[in-house]
Protein backbone atom coordinates (compact mmCIF):
# COMPACT_ATOMS: atom_id res chain seq x y z
CA UNK A 1 0.00 0.00 0.00
CA UNK A 2 2.39 2.60 0.79
CA UNK A 3 4.75 1.66 -2.66
CA UNK A 4 0.96 2.50 -4.60
CA UNK A 5 0.81 5.50 -2.55
CA UNK A 6 4.70 6.48 -2.82
CA UNK A 7 4.71 6.14 -6.50
CA UNK A 8 1.00 7.90 -7.30
CA UNK A 9 2.78 10.60 -5.46
CA UNK A 10 5.58 11.05 -7.79
CA UNK A 11 3.94 10.76 -10.71
CA UNK A 12 1.11 13.44 -9.48
CA UNK A 13 4.66 15.99 -9.14
CA UNK A 14 5.99 14.79 -12.46
CA UNK A 15 3.16 15.34 -13.96
CA UNK A 16 2.00 18.85 -12.55
CA UNK A 17 5.51 20.15 -12.78
CA UNK A 18 5.82 19.12 -16.33
CA UNK A 19 2.24 20.71 -17.35
CA UNK A 20 3.82 23.94 -16.19
CA UNK A 21 6.91 23.89 -17.65
CA UNK A 22 7.77 26.75 -19.94
CA UNK A 23 8.32 25.98 -23.74
CA UNK A 24 12.15 25.30 -24.86
CA UNK A 25 11.88 28.67 -27.22
CA UNK A 26 11.29 31.03 -24.34
CA UNK A 27 13.89 29.75 -22.21
CA UNK A 28 16.25 32.74 -21.59
CA UNK A 29 13.67 34.99 -23.00
CA UNK A 30 11.67 38.00 -21.95
CA UNK A 31 7.99 38.52 -22.51
CA UNK A 32 6.63 42.47 -21.96
CA UNK A 33 3.42 42.89 -20.88
CA UNK A 34 1.81 46.53 -20.90
CA UNK A 35 -2.03 48.01 -20.58
CA UNK A 36 -3.63 50.56 -18.83
CA UNK A 37 -6.86 50.20 -16.43
CA UNK A 38 -9.65 53.22 -16.59
CA UNK A 39 -12.32 53.89 -14.17
CA UNK A 40 -14.07 56.38 -11.93
CA UNK A 41 -13.13 57.43 -7.90
CA UNK A 42 -14.32 58.51 -5.70
CA UNK A 43 -12.91 61.20 -3.06
CA UNK A 44 -13.57 61.51 0.63
CA UNK A 45 -15.90 64.51 -0.07
CA UNK A 46 -18.04 62.46 -2.46
CA UNK A 47 -16.85 63.68 -5.70
CA UNK A 48 -16.45 60.97 -8.45
CA UNK A 49 -13.55 61.60 -11.08
CA UNK A 50 -11.66 59.40 -13.05
CA UNK A 51 -8.30 57.75 -13.20
CA UNK A 52 -5.91 55.66 -15.34
CA UNK A 53 -3.64 53.54 -14.12
CA UNK A 54 -0.65 52.45 -16.29
CA UNK A 55 0.82 49.26 -16.09
CA UNK A 56 3.43 46.53 -16.93
CA UNK A 57 5.40 43.25 -16.17
CA UNK A 58 8.56 42.18 -17.82
CA UNK A 59 8.58 38.69 -17.19
CA UNK A 60 11.97 36.85 -17.24
CA UNK A 61 11.84 32.71 -18.54
CA UNK A 62 15.18 31.12 -16.82
CA UNK A 63 17.14 28.97 -18.66
CA UNK A 64 15.64 26.24 -16.21
CA UNK A 65 12.49 27.54 -16.82
CA UNK A 66 11.65 29.85 -13.76
CA UNK A 67 9.37 32.86 -14.00
CA UNK A 68 10.95 36.08 -12.68
CA UNK A 69 9.33 39.39 -13.05
CA UNK A 70 9.81 43.27 -12.91
CA UNK A 71 6.45 45.98 -12.48
CA UNK A 72 5.89 49.30 -13.02
CA UNK A 73 2.56 50.73 -12.21
CA UNK A 74 2.07 54.60 -13.01
CA UNK A 75 -0.74 57.47 -12.30
CA UNK A 76 -1.25 60.88 -11.61
CA UNK A 77 -0.31 59.70 -7.81
CA UNK A 78 3.13 58.53 -8.65
CA UNK A 79 5.02 55.28 -9.64
CA UNK A 80 5.22 52.03 -8.24
CA UNK A 81 7.60 49.47 -9.41
CA UNK A 82 9.65 46.14 -7.65
CA UNK A 83 11.07 42.78 -8.81
CA UNK A 84 9.33 39.76 -8.05
CA UNK A 85 11.23 36.46 -7.76
CA UNK A 86 9.67 32.86 -8.37
CA UNK A 87 6.92 32.02 -5.84
CA UNK A 88 6.93 35.61 -4.20
CA UNK A 89 4.51 38.55 -4.56
CA UNK A 90 0.87 39.00 -5.12
CA UNK A 91 -0.41 37.54 -8.75
CA UNK A 92 1.07 34.30 -10.45
CA UNK A 93 2.37 33.59 -13.90
CA UNK A 94 3.17 30.35 -15.24
CA UNK A 95 3.24 28.76 -18.54
CA UNK A 96 -0.14 25.83 -19.59
CA UNK A 97 0.79 24.26 -22.50
CA UNK A 98 2.52 26.70 -25.15
CA UNK A 99 0.69 29.77 -23.35
CA UNK A 100 1.87 32.14 -20.54
CA UNK A 101 -0.93 32.52 -18.34
CA UNK A 102 -0.82 35.33 -15.75
CA UNK A 103 -3.30 36.79 -13.31
CA UNK A 104 -2.76 40.32 -11.53
CA UNK A 105 -4.23 41.64 -8.83
CA UNK A 106 -5.39 45.45 -9.18
CA UNK A 107 -5.42 47.38 -6.19
CA UNK A 108 -8.79 49.39 -5.84
CA UNK A 109 -9.04 53.05 -6.96
CA UNK A 110 -8.58 55.45 -4.16
CA UNK A 111 -8.40 59.20 -4.57
CA UNK A 112 -6.70 61.50 -2.54
CA UNK A 113 -7.84 64.74 -1.25
CA UNK A 114 -6.47 68.15 -2.64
Amino acid sequence: MRLICLTASIIFALHTSSAFAAPAGVLNKTITISFATTGMAKAPDGKSHGFTTKLSRIVYVSSAGRLFSRFRATNRGGDRSGEIAPGQGKGSFNFQGDRLVGVLPLRSARARSP
